[in-house]
């Protein structure tokens, strides 16, 4: 009997001792945890892997932080648990745009990690199942639409996708929109995931 894959999580933290903690914690509890200590990494190795999970610290005293990341290229595809020494107002209204799953404050253990990991994932595959079937015929996108939908399985945001494709931003935004009502998603993350299940775009 094959044994069932490992979760796979992305950490991004720049202290090191407590990134090299919540790495060995995480893998001694069955899951296969990658580490970047700098934004740039962590967009490196989210593009290559097919992560379940992210765990990022906010504050990492770098020109991006943890919620830009998230923002840029996570993008909901996976839930996200952030850590965090602050608890400000603003901080925590621009962490609130990209919906995380959870916020855990600093100090913390790793026990009390461990359990929002595992809820996280557990709450956003009831969300999304991995193994939906669902039919492509039943996908009325126009070949732009399906177009936008694979840019945004590889993490471009709108601005982006209207470089990428010589349009207006506008253009891109009212696409997503009818992607969605079509699809009846709430979110680019639904669209995406169905998508995927569908066969219509590949990750």
């Amino acid at each position: 009997m094959e044994k069932p894959m490992k979760k796979k999580v992305l950490i991004l933290e720049d202290e090191v001792l407590i990134a090299n903690s919540i790495q060995l914690h995480l893998q001694h509890n069955g899951y296969e945890a990658h580490l970047a200590t700098k934004p740039e990494k962590a967009k490196v190795l989210f593009e290559e892997h097919r992560f379940d999970a992210v765990i990022s610290d906010i504050n990492l005293n770098a020109e991006t932080d943890g919620i830009d990341f998230v923002r840029d290229a996570v993008q909901e595809r996976v839930p996200v648990v952030y850590l965090t020494a602050y608890s400000d107002i603003t901080t925590l209204k621009r962490a609130e745009l990209t919906h995380p799953y959870a916020y855990v404050t600093k100090p913390f253990n790793n026990d009390q990690l461990l359990i929002t990991l595992n809820l996280a994932i557990t709450n956003f595959e009831k969300q999304f199942p991995p193994n939906r079937v669902l039919d492509a015929k039943n996908f009325d996108l126009t070949t732009r639409e399906i177009e936008i939908a694979n840019l945004l399985a590889k993490g471009m945001n709108a601005e982006k996708i209207a470089d990428e494709l010589h349009v207006s931003f506008h253009t891109v935004r009212t696409h997503r929109k009818n992607m969605l009502q079509k699809l009846e998603c709430s979110n680019t993350t639904e669209l995406v995931v169905k998508c995927l299940a569908a066969g219509v775009i590949e990750y």
